[in-house]
């Protein structure tokens, strides 16, 4: 189930110009709980978190015409880029004081990713491989093992890499409104990656 206070749309961007610094953009909704004005952050990757400015023109829409209500806000992302936004009601917490105390009212945490095509990272003339060549092996090694109740999985990689899991209530994806198979019910959503 989504969380209330807080979603975007699309949860999970996908980008589909594969030239560098190519964007698309997702669009954030965050609804106040109760009485208090809502604080909202947001960070990319493993940054420090920003305070977003709930006013115009940040806020590019509001269903109660009231920013301190309810709002809607817009963020272009790259392709491989994670983008996350937390929500609290309390003025005086900073997330990047106490990371984790106390918990955020929402949080969200959307991947953009590269559609179709061939993202490479700059690499210096000397070390760039022929055009025409395939492009290299990223997957360097694997391991897993399991117990009874767990299961884990290693992958060495050969360049720095993002990972994002989600694990879902349901058994099957589904299809969202932009045609992707996502988890209709994230239980876990998490990322890690080199900044």
């Amino acid at each position: 189930m989504a969380n209330p206070l807080l979603s975007a749309s699309p949860d999970i961007v996908l980008v589909a110009d594969p030239t560098p610094g190519a964007t698309a953009t997702t669009e954030i909704h965050y609804i106040a709980a109760g009485s208090g004005r809502p604080q909202v952050w947001e960070r990319f990757g493993l940054q420090n978190w920003s305070r977003v400015p709930l006013v115009p023109p940040k806020i590019i829409w509001s269903d109660s015409n009231d920013p301190d209500i309810d709002g809607y806000f817009s963020k272009p992302m790259t392709a491989g880029q994670f983008y996350q936004v937390r929500l609290y009601h309390d003025p005086d917490i900073n997330p990047n004081d106490h990371p984790d105390e106390p918990r955020s009212d929402a949080e969200i945490t959307i991947a953009s990713l590269l559609k179709s095509g061939r993202i490479t990272p700059p690499i210096a003339s000397q070390d760039r491989p022929p055009p025409g060549s395939p492009p290299a092996t990223l997957i360097a090694s694997k391991d897993n093992n399991q117990g009874g109740t767990w299961y884990r999985q290693t992958v060495t990689t050969t360049v720095p890499t993002h990972f994002f899991l989600q694990v879902g209530s349901e058994r099957d994806f589904v299809l969202n409104a932009e045609g992707n198979q996502v988890l209709e019910t994230v239980l876990l959503a998490t990322n890690d990656g080199p900044e």
